[in-house]
């Protein structure tokens, strides 16, 4: 006859655990956090999906990283650089949230969506050097990008300055006028 073990407990997937500051954090692919993480890539607008990351906060449920990401990336679809700035800086102050090169890709698609490119450039270049985040792929070619659109709108920007009005490229497509508005024969 075999003694009879106890059995363990088994944890189940998206049990609750505790993160660092001490509040209930639900894993991010199941229940609770697989729908706000939805839900803020829904949201209308970055402001919208910042009310929902308070609104699940006071129901007791702390956002991980990849829910920053998902309203980082909101913020991109939106160019909303400097809320971005701020849920930079509030996922580690406010969630205890170690910060990774995903969430700094995260941040930095969304710098190089707002035009911010000397932003863009120092996060990478300075930021996350003093996090001691190692740049990935996806770093290189988000800050190629960037370069690529600051180089794009510096051309239009020249072209406009080079450019005559509207009104003087009519004027030179008409020809020159007679006092009395009728085109000189």
């Amino acid at each position: 006859a075999l003694a009879e073990r106890p059995r363990r407990a088994r944890r189940r997937k998206g049990d609750p655990r505790r993160t660092r500051a001490g509040e209930q954090h639900v894993g991010w692919s199941f229940s609770v956090q697989g729908r706000l993480g939805a839900a803020l890539l829904d949201a209308a607008s970055p402001a919208a999906g910042a009310r929902l990351l308070d609104e699940y906060r006071a129901r007791g449920v702390a956002p991980g990283e990849d829910a920053y990401r998902a309203l980082l990336a909101l913020c991109a679809r939106h160019g909303d650089g400097d809320r971005a700035r701020a849920l930079w800086g509030q996922m580690a102050e406010v969630d205890a949230l170690d910060r990774t090169t995903k969430a700094a890709n995260a941040l930095l698609a969304c710098l190089v969506a707002a035009e911010q490119y000397a932003e863009a450039e120092a996060l990478v270049g300075e930021e996350m050097a003093a996090l001691r985040l190692e740049p990935d792929g996806v770093t290189y070619a988000c800050l190629v990008s960037g370069r690529q659109r600051r180089a794009q709108a510096a051309g239009r920007r020249a072209q406009a300055a080079r450019a005559p009005g509207k009104a003087a490229a009519q004027r030179r497509v008409a020809g020159p006028r007679e006092k009395g508005g009728e085109a000189a024969a």
